[in-house]
């Protein structure tokens, strides 16, 4: 099992899911390829977390994406209470596979 944040995006990218994914407005962007993914129409295909330990803010949830295109990629995100509504909602309109 992986052990930090960048054991973790290792392993993503040889599980074959090789792009950044990032949030933007109202849907998320992979930066290699230029595309804006709608989340409602982008899968879930699995997620790996990170627990760093004593320190919860290094605490994070990798979800391992693919879009209707077929593009896969790995979006990061930081478990912590303070995380902006907007990305909440996206992260609810993804579907599970």
């Amino acid at each position: 099992m992986a052990k930090d944040l960048a054991a973790l995006m290792d392993e993503a990218r040889q599980r074959g899911f090789p792009h950044d994914i990032f949030f933007a407005t109202g849907c998320f962007r992979c930066e290699a390829t230029g595309e804006f993914l709608n989340a409602r129409d982008t899968k879930i295909i699995d997620t790996l977390s990170v627990a760093a330990g004593s320190d919860p803010g290094d605490d994070a949830t990798i979800y391992l994406l693919e879009a209707p295109s077929g593009t896969r990629g790995f979006l990061i995100v930081p478990m912590s209470a303070h995380t902006d509504p907007n990305k909440v909602d996206l992260l609810d309109d993804l579907k599970a596979v």
